[in-house]
């Protein structure tokens, strides 16, 4: 079995009175490619800003590369070779393309090899029609893919993705798609998604969360076949 990279223990999180995430017990292991999926409040969210450092946990832990990191903030967590995708924006928007990418690249590199670093990514993300163009202006699914850009420009050993295909075209999301499969190759890699096509493209493994718990855990085609999975979308069809 290949060695487990991140793993929780009776990970919690309440806001009041409300459970979000109850005792989750979950273990990533090197090289899977794995989508986090569920309906709305189920739990997926919160869970994966747990491990992000976005939230910290009222109860359990967060364990990433054997390091306990429970509490930690974000930076903090990106600091141990963890690429993070958020929902909120993290470009500089008065920034070109090359900058935000430049910026995030030298967090590792030196500036002569943050250069080089700078180049392959425009290159590998189809990006350089934009490299001079300020992010602030950027249509969504083009900042889709400079977000990220952004998330991998320090070659991370780990990325945790939220919602990479949201907004997205049919062959913008595809592109996505085959980006997120290349990455895997040489990262571990966790997406949270609601795209089911997206999800079924890409997933090696799907983690179904509801009501807080882990419902479903297993290759794509059967938990996405699973009557109870199918039950908590509402009796609508997963696609």
């Amino acid at each position: 079995m290949a060695e487990v990279v991140v793993e929780t223990e009776h990970l919690s999180m309440r806001f009041g009175g409300v459970v979000a995430v109850d005792e989750v017990d979950f273990k990533l292991r090197r090289h899977e490619l794995l989508c986090l999926i569920g309906p709305n409040g189920a739990g997926k969210t919160t869970f994966f800003r747990c491990l992000t450092g976005q939230h910290r946990p009222t109860a359990g832990d967060v364990w990433i590369g054997g390091r306990r990191t429970t509490g930690l903030p974000i930076h903090e967590v990106a600091r141990m070779g963890v690429g993070i995708k958020t929902q909120v924006p993290s470009l500089a928007n008065g920034l070109p393309v090359r900058e935000n990418l430049w910026l995030s690249a030298r967090r590792r590199h030196a500036p002569r090899a943050a250069d080089e670093q700078v180049e392959r990514l425009l290159t590998e993300l189809g990006l350089q029609a934009h490299a001079d163009q300020l992010a602030g202006q950027l249509a969504h699914g083009v900042r889709q893919m400079v977000e990220i850009g952004v998330a991998i420009a320090s070659d991370p050993w780990l990325l945790l993705l939220d919602e990479p295909a949201g907004g997205l075209t049919h062959d913008e999301a595809e592109r996505v798609g085959q980006l997120v499969r290349s990455l895997n190759q040489r990262m571990t890699v966790v997406v949270v998604e609601h795209d089911m096509a997206f999800v079924r493209s890409v997933a090696q493994r799907v983690v179904v969360f509801h009501q807080g718990r882990v419902l479903a855990d297993g290759e794509p085609e059967a938990v996405l076949a699973d009557a109870r999975v199918r039950e908590v979308y509402l009796g609508s069809k997963v696609r």
